[in-house]
């Protein structure tokens, strides 16, 4: 399942903005230098990354993707290397995934130009038929994604998103455990973070249940350098499923 295209994971994700906000693409936050799902992780699939920049752009990630059994012991063939290497021109990027190639056309602030995505001051506002709603900075709800009868909301910590990436990937309901979706926030296509660090994100589908909540560790100066995500998923017939995750962060 690793060969999720780049696109098409943006192109699940939509937003609409009700505030104005600056920028929050900065070169001031520090670099997410490695992601590294900790063990034990049952009947895991996810994708550790070591992450390289010049001049402060992302340049590649060095992956190593693993599936796990529900002892958590890899399955034959795993871990297996997985490597991005990224090209910055005036106008686009260009993402290599292991010889597939993707080039991504940039508006002058670095969002990604697609007649099917639409930004406000940096703020995705619309992407085909979804639209997202936004409070203070935080992105606090949406339908229409990834089904048309999917409804999501979203609460929040108090702490602030210092990466500038994390925030906007865990509130659209994607998985920071891949490196190809931490890649499309880092390089900015998907335009501005949320101001805090989501807690709680719950997609309900017609009587189907899908709760993500996130807890973390800070560091003194208030990076999240480990994250644990308890996934709650509860079907119509009243059966549960759960599972956690914990990953380590490391910046520059």
């Amino acid at each position: 399942m690793k060969k999720l295209l780049l696109l098409s994971a943006l192109l699940i994700l939509a937003c609409s903005s009700d505030d104005s906000n600056e920028s929050q693409n900065s070169t001031n936050s520090k670099k997410l230098r490695s992601f590294t799902v900790m063990n034990p992780c049952l009947n895991c699939e996810a994708e550790n990354g070591n992450y390289s920049y010049s001049d402060g752009k992302l340049t590649s990630i060095d992956g190593e993707f693993i599936v796990t059994d529900e002892d958590g012991q890899m399955y034959n063939g795993y871990p297996s290397e997985s490597n991005y290497t990224i090209e910055h021109l005036p106008n686009s990027i260009i993402v290599n995934d292991n010889g597939d190639t993707e080039i991504f056309q940039i508006n002058n602030d670095g969002t990604i130009l697609s007649e099917d995505i639409e930004f406000n001051d940096g703020y995705l506002q619309r992407i085909n038929d979804v639209n997202y709603n936004w409070s203070s900075g935080n992105l606090m709800g949406f339908s229409g994604a990834p089904s048309p009868q999917d409804v999501t909301t979203i609460d929040y910590t108090d702490f602030d998103d210092l990466t500038e990436h994390l925030g906007i990937i865990i509130a659209t309901g994607n998985y920071i455990f891949f490196s190809h979706d931490n890649l499309i926030s880092i390089l900015g296509l998907m335009g501005n973070s949320t101001q805090k660090l989501p807690h709680t994100v719950t997609t309900t589908s017609g009587n189907n249940t899908f709760i993500q909540t996130y807890t973390y560790l800070l560091s003194d100066d208030g990076y999240p350098f480990q994250i644990t995500l308890e996934n709650t998923y509860t079907y119509s017939s009243g059966e549960v499923y759960n599972s956690t995750r914990r990953f380590q962060l490391i910046y520059n």
